[in-house]
């Protein structure tokens, strides 16, 4: 069944109009609020519209575009890029549509479901080799899920490569809706009275963290975790595909989900919300993706 076939819409992949639909209401905020000389001036704007444009040119199915095998790995990789883009010019449209952080609900949602403040419970295994790992381990989520992609990419299991991309989209969509309906800065901000040690570490821990700290353009970014969701689901699209890669890389995922905690990144919710959405996206991300491209798979069974 080919859906779509012939209106415009149908000439962008799930990815992109994906991508595209958080573009646009930033980019007119950013219209609304920026004067013009600056919009072009400002990295982060800039970035913006060259995502914009890369989409529309696609859109448009130029001839030189489909034959050239360049411009199709460009094609086939930029989604990445283009959720780069839209994570650094978030906070415009949190700030706009949701300026009241919600750090206060999910704490008293951890204290009621949990009965503690797991990051503060964790305190009591502070060890500097313990927390060189975990931050290694955090780390990964910048290099795995790409690792993984490249893999798949060169092992020409393309069809792995577009339901893992499909699927780890999906989980930035929707978590990108959860910045802004569930702002929230996390325990390190909002709970720091209640530690009564400090995350220190190796010099080289320390170091990453404060790099990973610049790189962090939204700040209001902790519901759901989607460090957790990327991670669970490149995990299982490794298992599913690449076996010895996975076994390869378990040791750090679950050093990842215990970081999050440990590192005093995220609330336990946020954490749980991370993997549901993980879990969801792996089910749901290939069957969007072969819906829209007509090679329907059955929604409710499981392959």
């Amino acid at each position: 069944m080919q859906i779509y076939k012939d209106n415009l819409f149908s000439r962008f992949r799930f990815e992109e109009l994906g991508s595209l639909a958080f573009m646009i209401p930033i980019f007119l905020i950013i219209i609304s609020k920026v004067e013009p000389y600056r919009l072009i001036r400002d990295a982060e704007k800039q970035s913006l519209l060259i995502a914009f444009l890369m989409l529309i040119i696609y859109a448009g199915r130029f001839r030189f575009a489909m034959k050239s095998k360049t411009l199709q790995v460009v094609r086939d990789f930029a989604p990445l890029y283009y959720v780069l883009v839209i994570y650094s010019n978030l906070p415009q449209l949190i700030n706009t549509l949701n300026s009241t952080d919600a750090d206060i609900i999910l704490i008293k949602i951890d204290q009621l479901l949990f009965g503690m403040q797991l990051s503060v419970y964790t305190e009591r295994f502070l060890w500097a080799p313990l927390v060189t790992f975990a931050t290694i381990s955090y780390a990964t989520y910048y290099f795995f899920p790409l690792a993984l992609a490249i893999l798949f990419y060169l092992n020409r299991t393309y069809k792995a490569f577009r339901e893992l991309s499909a699927a780890i989209l999906l989980s930035f969509f929707v978590g990108y809706i959860g910045y802004v309906l569930v702002p929230a800065t996390g325990p390190r901000y909002n709970i720091s009275d209640q530690y009564s040690a400090q995350i220190e570490g190796s010099r080289f821990s320390q170091l990453i963290r404060q790099k990973l700290d610049d790189w962090e353009y939204t700040k209001r970014d902790c519901f759901p975790s989607l460090h957790n969701a990327v991670i669970l689901i490149s995990l299982l699209f490794a298992f599913r595909y690449a076996r010895w890669f996975s076994w390869l890389f378990l040791p750090f995922a679950l050093g990842l989900f215990f970081a999050t905690i440990y590192l005093r990144y995220h609330y336990l919710i946020d954490v749980v919300a991370g993997w549901t959405l993980a879990v969801l996206s792996y089910y749901l991300g290939p069957r969007i993706l072969h819906h829209w491209e007509g090679k329907a798979l059955p929604f409710f069974k499981v392959e």
